[in-house]
């Protein structure tokens, strides 16, 4: 992959500084991974498989998936890479004080604004990406160049701009928070290509509040006492 610098926005200039550690990343994005690991795992892969919940059987877990017609797993270790609400869930029946806690779990609202525009037009935009320093106040997280990240996701001659939002009213609409991306980048870049295409995906990220680092050190406290259980 190409990108192994990026660019922070400090006052009103640019400065380009390492991107650590490397970013790596699939020239086809995940699925050359996703086919590696069928072909390896085979069956005990299940992809599109949901986990219902884990429960203490033996020495080990019983992990019941959503497809009630699917028999529950057994297994002795359980690694869980899930967003902490996700988790918390997952894991309430070994603390059920987790429960109320996925409920106060506050969500706040942002954006992934999606820019393409013809690659002629975007040369100055060198590297991975750009973020600003904390005294930056914009509502613009980061902006990636996902061309030079993952070359085989834009068609040739293209360029893919990905730009992230944050402090979004939840009435904002799409056109209103495409606007606002755009000029937060031309602010950021001098970039004034016209975009041949904008697309707006909206998300959520979960507060860091006290109901946030509750869950986090229970759940760290669940991998401590329980052989087998790894939280990454």
């Amino acid at each position: 992959m190409r990108g192994r610098h990026a660019v922070r926005r400090r006052g009103a200039a640019l400065h380009e500084c390492p991107v650590a550690p490397p970013p790596v990343a699939f020239a086809g994005g995940c699925d050359e991974f996703v086919r590696a690991a069928q072909e390896q795992l085979g069956p005990r892969l299940r992809p599109s498989t949901t986990t219902r919940g884990i429960e203490p059987e033996g020495a080990g877990f019983r992990v019941e998936v959503a497809d009630e017609t699917a028999e529950p797993v057994r297994a002795d270790a359980v690694t869980l890479a899930t967003p902490i609400d996700q988790t918390a869930t997952l894991l309430a029946g070994f603390d059920p004080a987790l429960f109320d806690l996925v409920e106060r779990l506050e969500r706040t609202p942002r954006a992934f604004v999606f820019f393409g525009a013809a690659a002629v037009d975007c040369a100055a935009l060198q590297g991975y990406g750009i973020v600003p320093t904390e005294t930056v106040d914009s509502p613009l997280v980061e902006a990636i160049h996902c061309s030079r990240v993952f070359p085989n996701r834009c068609p040739s001659g293209g360029f893919l701009i990905r730009c992230e939002l944050a402090g979004l009213a939840p009435d904002t609409d799409d056109a209103a928070v495409g606007s606002t991306a755009l000029d937060e980048l031309a602010a950021w870049t001098d970039w004034r290509a016209e975009p041949t295409f904008t697309h707006v995906h909206r998300f959520t990220t979960i507060d860091r509040d006290a109901a946030w680092v509750e869950t986090r050190t229970r759940i760290r406290a669940l991998a401590a006492r329980l052989d087998g259980l790894t939280i990454v």
